[in-house]
């Protein structure tokens, strides 16, 4: 939202989140009926679309599934609501963890073993003892992050995967195991960009995570920018990838450097905005600037890095990080602090400060419950 109402462009936001509502640049998606859009999908979210007072929109996807539905739009609707998203074909390759897993092995591209599993017989036989540690990881992150609150599950011994593993199916999620990459949490890298429509890449930004909240499968606490030249075998994968599928859009992957072998793994592509676009676009990379010109059929500019070495950091959680760390392994504060002053925050904006304010106030409701409750 702040990205594209920076830019002039008139935002209107399928979307009841309080960080969402609560900023300056919110204005609802009401139809001419008064219907007010809540980003419901399949044909409900066409009838919506049709009744809009909009001659002309660019839909801008932010989860995984609403990426497809706008990828399958009826064509009926594809002139009026413009788009710049990979095609379909692309998004089932990239979104579905089996597909992605058998693409990166097809295109020799290193990533870290996973297998779909559906059964407990599918499980036994499974090499779990070869690969030091393993954990679960659901098909679905949306799904599986509203039902149990994290990411995955570790599997650290036979009893305990049949455990888990039963765990998730009585929930009614599909999943697989993956191993597990050797490494720290800085050793964990992302290349964010931008392709457009004619496939030339119009941007690229590289960033290492530092810290991350929370420790297990958690986001990153802190990040900063490095040179993609330092991690160029990540990027030359990454390439292969995206020129195999025929991407288009705004990309963001996230890679591990194996303490064993040094090799880049890729983990994951992101086929949306991602949640640091604010940070890249402070940068120098406004993806969502591409992508709006891009949809429109207007030239795309190519973009360059103009705050190199700059950190990200989301105080909360980064605080909870260092916390959470043995005071042996900690970083000197004084350090902390000098990155915590210079970066950037995803959530606080001195020109737009609601939603900082609403996401302060409910995390102290939250903690005073918590406490209460103890």
């Amino acid at each position: 939202m702040r990205c594209l109402a920076r830019r002039g462009v008139r935002i209107y936001t399928a979307c009841d989140d309080r960080l969402a509502t609560s900023s300056r640049y919110y204005r609802p998606a009401v139809t001419t009926t008064g219907q007010r859009w809540q980003c419901e999908l399949g044909a409900q979210g066409h009838d919506i679309l049709a009744a809009m007072p909009h001659e002309r929109a660019v839909l801008f996807p932010c989860a995984d599934d609403i990426t497809m539905w706008v990828a399958q739009l009826p064509s009926q609707l594809t002139d009026r609501f413009l788009s710049c998203t990979p095609p379909e074909s692309a998004l089932t390759l990239l979104q579905d963890k089996v597909k992605f897993a058998q693409l990166c092995q097809t295109l020799a591209v290193p990533h870290p073993r996973c297998y779909f599993v559906s059964t407990l017989e599918e499980l036994e036989s499974l090499p779990l003892e070869e690969m030091p540690r393993v954990f679960f990881k659901p098909s679905n992150s949306v799904a599986f992050m509203q039902r149990f609150a994290v990411k995955g599950m570790w599997a650290n011994s036979r009893q305990r995967s049949r455990e888990v593993f039963q765990q998730i199916r009585d929930s009614g999620q599909d999943v697989f195991v993956q191993e597990y990459v050797a490494g720290g949490a800085d050793d964990h890298y992302f290349i964010d960009g931008f392709i457009d429509r004619q496939g030339t890449i119009r941007a690229k930004f590289a960033r290492r995570r530092i810290r991350i909240y929370p420790v297990d499968f958690g986001n990153s606490s802190y990040c900063y920018h490095v040179p993609i030249e330092t991690i160029q075998p990540a990027w030359d994968s990454l390439q292969r990838i995206l020129t195999h599928v025929g991407y288009r859009g705004i990309f963001s992957a996230e890679f591990k450097r194996d303490a064993v072998d040094g090799e880049f793994r890729i983990l994951e592509i992101n086929t949306r905005a991602w949640v640091y676009v604010e940070f890249a676009a402070w940068c120098g990379i406004d993806v969502c600037q591409l992508a709006y010109r891009d949809a429109c059929g207007e030239a795309v500019p190519t973009l360059d890095v103009t705050r190199a070495g700059a950190g990200c950091v989301d105080l909360y959680h980064d605080y909870c990080s260092i916390r959470s760390t043995p005071r042996s392994t900690r970083p000197n504060w004084w350090r902390v602090i000098y990155q915590w002053t210079s970066s950037h925050k995803p959530v606080f904006s001195i020109t737009d400060p609601c939603p900082a304010l609403s996401w302060t106030s409910r995390t102290c409701q939250n903690r005073l419950k918590r406490l209460w409750q103890r």
